[in-house]
């Protein structure tokens, strides 16, 4: 392969051919693999998204291999779950010992690719909790402080950049909800009414102003989302429609406060 012609193109082309082929436009997930024997074990893939068919590509040649590598992990997003659960904002102590470990899982990864691999990656989202509307009354930001001096420990001493780390949090926006996933609407058919109930937000950790922007991006295009339904008579968002943007609202407001270098802007 070293003497195709392929391996003669200029760097840029080859470049602009690997995004084509390495990219997924889903994130992979990454999960801790846990035993008997330990509770903190590395990272793998996520059975449902496995890279192995893209990496092919690096087992040809070492010279593609040296350049295919370092562009995968740098066009493709990454994601791990951390289950952390916060109550009211806060952080325990046994969620500070929860996230350390997860967090010592990732390191293991990052090490296992190389601190040039690592280095590359430009999106590396934690998913770090889920909040319930009713639970984001009286928020602190003791949980975003805890965890990014847990992530700077384990994760940006290990060559993946501060600029990469990403806090995705999920909110339930709607206090009471049945979890029927399903229902219909007169006008655009069966909807997932999860898409509506659930609002997602991935937040920049190393630049409080870009998280916050983040949070005013997601709540714009989630109100214009929910505001489309606004005069679709009979249809399940529609009649929930005060809940959901009541629900948002809050959530606007506490993570805005959480982020706040300045009072939070009215919705």
């Amino acid at each position: 392969m070293e003497a195709s012609p392929f391996a003669k193109l200029p760097l840029e082309l080859g470049l602009d051919i690997y995004e084509l082929v390495l990219y997924h436009r889903c994130a992979f997930r990454l999960g801790r693999q846990v035993s008997a024997k330990s509770r903190c074990k590395n990272m793998v893939w996520m059975s449902d998204k496995k890279p192995q068919h893209l990496l092919a590509l690096t087992m040809v040649g070492n010279k593609i291999r040296s350049e295919a590598l370092p562009a995968f992990f740098s066009i493709n997003r990454f994601i791990i779950s951390t289950a952390i659960r916060a109550v009211s904002g806060q952080w325990s102590i046994s969620q500070n010992s929860n996230y350390s470990m997860e967090l010592t899982a990732c390191k293991r990864w990052l090490k296992l690719i190389g601190r040039q691999n690592a280095s590359t990656i430009k999106y590396f989202g934690i998913e770090s909790i889920t909040w319930h509307i009713r639970q984001l009354e009286s928020p602190s930001g003791r949980w975003w402080n805890h965890a990014r001096i847990i992530e700077d420990r384990y994760l940006h001493r290990a060559s993946l950049r501060s600029s990469a780390t990403h806090a995705a949090i999920r909110v339930w926006i709607l206090p009471e909800w049945n979890h029927n996933d399903k229902s219909v609407c007169p006008v655009e058919g069966e909807i997932n009414q999860r898409s509506y109930v659930v609002a997602a937000f991935s937040m920049p950790t190393c630049d409080k102003s870009q998280a916050r922007l983040a949070v005013e991006t997601e709540v714009k295009q989630k109100l214009e989302m929910l505001e489309g339904h606004e005069k679709h008579v009979g249809c399940w968002v529609a009649s929930h429609l005060p809940e959901l943007k009541r629900g948002l609202e809050i959530a606007y407001k506490n993570l805005m406060g959480v982020l706040r270098d300045s009072a939070p802007k009215k919705v």
